[in-house]
């Protein structure tokens, strides 16, 4: 997602001296995903000095790296920046909208050269500013460029197609067409349904109104809005209000934070997409994530704002500023803690380099090098091979709701002296049309995952109506909150890169979810007020009963074969977890495992801290070699039990899912496009192993100050099967041989198809 963030221009009905003004615009690099500010911090300041505008980039040490003159695009106004992959390289471009005193224009810059990739007047001989946003609209993996008139300009938005900047829409972003103040936008997956949504926020002048269209809508010639138009200040004031997007609070629905327009305080709100989207407009802003004061609440001079996760924790952060002179900073605040009701100030991003300046581009990520004339390159950073685009997955099953962020995956060769593998890749990549693979891999990924998002779960054998867990107050309890921090490899010039990874598991308790029930009973298990000791047997014949509640909900459903756990007498062993095989077969995608051993021992002795804690905590619990074999074994059978629904689980296609997919990817689920036999076929997807180097040694080994934890070897593949009804397997075989030796004529169409 792009988004832009405070432009120097703004008018007041009364005309008022031009005063600079920091921004700051952030550029998602997807060749080294932002995490923090670092040493490869790489970022981009708009100047506006005695009349000439420039872009300038720096690295972290404020060392400049390129100089783009822009001054034809200001006049008495700075001109506004965003940023996003609009090329479709997978590095971040830059977008910029002219300033007020010039005619319209919007110009992209390629984010590897500053050079020029793209020039159109979506408004004419307007001379009033141009604001910009861009994202992912039409989920091609290219940014489209939103362009909206500014102060004077009424509240038209165009959007201009990424890769080949095509106009493809043009609508009024407000239902009044005569309104003069402008419209300033921002792109971001407000409903939380895989698609980028467009909110559009009123300019100066306006009351502060926001209207939040369906992505997927405008591009169809008919804007559909996401909740009515509503006022996120007070209506009373002619300020307008901006407005930017992301996720604050980690739940994948992206939140709106909200500043008021010039000539107000500087409030920011932020409020919930999910409560906006599901409990309405009255709810989201009665109880609001954040509502404070960025600097001084006497200041009359606004503050604009933004969002992006600069810290890595998986939740945006909030970027505020008002207008400054020169020395000013912006300040960052973090998302955890505007949550936690603390405002918790991250950094101040940077002070503004001269009197006039706009900082309006920050991204992690190797530096470059470039010129006075504007010319840059980015050595370091790899020329993009592969972008594979993994769209959020959110899967439920009786009640437990898998979801994931999307994920990026990037292979780059770096080519030079020294890097035997990326010269070959760079060699091989003049071969061979990877951007139109690519495209259609990613093609095909989309497709898959919207199947899989748009499908029911079901289990064969479950009792939703009856027993112990088919009824239960409705609540959300977390399970589990996982994140991994972008991971970055290079071997001898091959570079791979992934975004950060957000995994949620979350229990939804009510009325037919079996497992959501089971799992909040799970987990509200041992709620205080806790008791003054407890005991191992207590633990047991808790886990006990909750094992027979289960049986007795799901009798006709087997639990997964697991092993018994014993522990020996004098032995350091304190767990004996099996992981029993899951063998999951969604539409012809087949998961299998293999079964998991996990064994941990409390050692003791001097130094191993944690061993001996463990060690003095069971035996504050009275536990007993078979008070510890008996909790192995109930931990062991309600996992049993889990698995053995997840291996009966089965996939329905909602109605019509499969008409909504493109005709390429309808043909590409037939089973005998590749497969001609008629019986059905095999391919393997992923194979992953983990195992003993010798046979006895354990694959895993780990041994923290005491604690040690072992595993057996682990095996899991991921593989596509043909047959009738087996969408997902048809797809993913069918691709996988697209490019087999002796391919037909047809299927190297269809991938041309697939790459457009």
């Amino acid at each position: 997602m792009a988004w832009s963030l405070f432009r120097s221009r703004h008018s007041h009905r009364r005309p008022a001296p031009r005063r600079p003004r920091l921004g700051c615009e952030l550029m998602e690099d997807r060749v080294v995903p932002a995490t923090s500010l670092d040493t490869g911090l790489r970022f981009a300041v708009g100047v506006l000095e005695n009349g000439a505008a420039h872009v300038r980039v720096y690295d972290s040490a404020g060392t400049q790296l390129a100089d783009v003159d822009v001054s034809d695009l200001a006049g008495t106004g700075q001109p506004g920046i965003a940023t996003a992959d609009v090329t479709g390289d997978g590095t971040a471009d830059i977008v910029i909208g002219s300033g007020a005193g010039v005619a319209s224009q919007v110009r992209v810059l390629d984010g590897k050269t500053f050079q020029q990739a793209f020039s159109a007047s979506p408004f004419g001989s307007f001379t009033g500013g141009v604001n910009v946003s861009a994202g992912d609209l039409t989920g091609d993996g290219k940014a489209e460029v939103v362009a909206s008139p500014d102060a004077g300009g009424g509240p038209r938005l165009v959007i201009y197609r990424g890769g080949d900047f095509q106009p493809i829409a043009s609508f009024m972003g407000m239902d009044d067409a005569n309104f003069r103040g402008g419209v300033r936008t921002a792109v971001a997956d407000v409903n939380h349904d895989g698609h980028p949504d467009l909110v559009v926020a009123a300019g100066l002048g306006g009351g502060p109104r926001v209207a939040i269209f369906d992505g997927t809508t405008p591009l169809s010639g008919s804007p559909t809005k996401l909740v009515n138009d509503f006022f996120a200040l007070d209506p009373s004031l002619r300020n307008g209000v901006y407005v930017a997007a992301g996720d604050v609070n980690g739940d994948g629905f992206a939140d709106l934070a909200f500043g008021a327009g010039p000539g107000g305080a500087p409030r920011v709100l932020v409020v919930s997409g999910q409560t906006l989207t599901t409990s309405g407009i009255t709810a989201a802003l009665g109880s609001p994530l954040a509502n404070f004061f960025a600097g001084n609440p006497a200041g009359r001079a606004g503050v604009q704002v933004q969002v992006r996760d600069l810290n890595g924790d998986g939740k945006a952060d909030v970027i505020a500023g008002s207008l400054l002179t020169a020395g000013g900073t912006l300040t960052a605040y973090s998302g955890q803690g505007l949550t936690t009701g603390a405002l918790t100030t991250l950094f101040n991003l940077l002070s503004v380099p001269a009197a006039g300046s706009v900082l309006s581009g920050l991204t992690s990520g190797s530096t470059g090098t470039g010129t006075g004339t504007g010319t840059g390159t980015t050595p370091g950073a790899g020329n993009p091979l592969v972008t594979l685009s993994l769209n959020p997955l959110d899967i439920n099953l009786l009640g437990l709701e898998v979801q994931t962020s999307p994920i990026t995956v990037t292979v780059s060769a770096l080519p030079g002296n020294g890097e035997l593998l990326g010269n070959v890749l760079t060699l091989a990549s003049n071969l061979i049309n990877l951007q139109g693979v690519n495209t259609a891999l990613n093609n095909v990924l989309g497709g898959v995952v919207t199947l899989l998002n748009s499908a029911g779960l079901s289990v064969a054998g479950a009792n939703t109506t009856s027993g112990p867990f088919s009824t239960a107050a409705a609540a959300t309890t977390p399970v589990l909150d996982l994140f991994v921090a972008p991971v970055h490899l290079n071997l001898l010039g091959a570079l791979v890169d992934t975004s950060p990874i957000h995994l949620t598991i979350t229990a939804h308790s009510g009325p037919g979810l079996v497992l959501g029930n089971v799992v909040t009973d799970l987990a509200n298990l041992f709620n205080p007020p806790l008791p003054a000791q407890l005991d191992l047997t207590t633990i047991n014949a808790k886990l006990q009963q909750l094992l027979a509640d289960l049986n007795t909900q799901l009798p006709g459903i087997p639990s997964a074969p697991t092993t018994a756990a014993t522990i020996p007498a004098g032995s350091s062993q304190v767990l004996a977890l099996t992981v029993p095989p899951i063998n999951l077969n969604l539409l012809g995608l087949n998961l299998q495992t293999s079964q998991i051993q996990v064994n941990a021992d409390a050692l003791t002795g001097n130094g191993l801290l944690l061993g001996n804690v463990l060690t003095t905590l069971l035996n504050t619990l009275g536990a007993t070699p078979g008070s510890l074999t008996d909790l192995n074994n109930n931990l062991n059978a309600l996992l049993a039990k889990v698995v053995g629904v997840l291996n009966a689980a089965s996939l329905t296609l909602a109605p019509g899912a499969l008409n909504a997919l493109a005709p390429v990817l309808q043909n590409l689920s037939l089973p005998g496009l590749v497969n001609t036999t008629g019986a059905p076929a095999t391919t393997p997807i992923l194979n992953l192993a983990i195992a003993s180097p010798d046979g006895t040694t354990p694959p895993v080994d780990v041994n923290l100050l005491g604690l040690k934890i072992t595993t057996s070897n682990i095996r899991a593949t991921l593989s596509a099967t043909t047959g009738d009804g087996q969408v997902l397997g048809n797809l993913l075989y069918n691709v996988a041989n697209l490019l087999n030796p002796g391919g037909t004529l047809n299927l190297l169409t269809i991938l041309g198809q697939l790459g457009v």
